[in-house]
């Protein structure tokens, strides 16, 4: 049997009710150019469809965690800390879409500079046809 690669990235994505743009989410994140990564996607007792759009991914990369409970983002953000591979921790929220550098780029300055901690990003707001406003 061939021994598992630890991830060195750990991608943590609460769900609750977000099914209008949740595939646009994971689809973002699996078409990082930074590949060596888990996505943990929590489910907070979504209502719509989002477990079926989820479960419709097969990627080797995904772990769902789905327990049917409504417990709030908070407790969802500690639980992916407390599940995390990786050696770093990412975030991302369900209504949102991922540069394909952004991993990569963070990954890179994070090597670089071992004495920082935490690392943000620029936004852009995109409209519903995902052109920046």
């Amino acid at each position: 049997m061939k021994p598992v690669k630890k991830p060195e990235v750990t991608i943590g994505l609460p769900v609750y009710n977000a099914a209008q743009f949740l595939e646009q989410a994971i689809c973002s994140i699996l078409n990082q150019t930074y590949s060596n990564f888990e996505l943990l996607i929590v489910d907070d007792g979504s209502t719509d469809s989002s477990l079926q759009i989820i479960k419709s991914f097969n990627d080797n990369r995904i772990e769902l965690i789905t327990d049917g409970f409504n417990k709030g983002l908070p407790f969802r953000l500690n639980q992916i800390a407390r599940m995390a591979k990786g050696s770093f921790i990412a975030r991302m929220d369900a209504d949102d879409i991922m540069h394909k550098n952004r991993i990569m780029k963070q990954v890179n300055i994070l090597k670089k500079h071992p004495l920082i901690d935490v690392l943000g990003t620029n936004a852009y707001s995109i409209n519903e046809t995902n052109n920046i406003k």
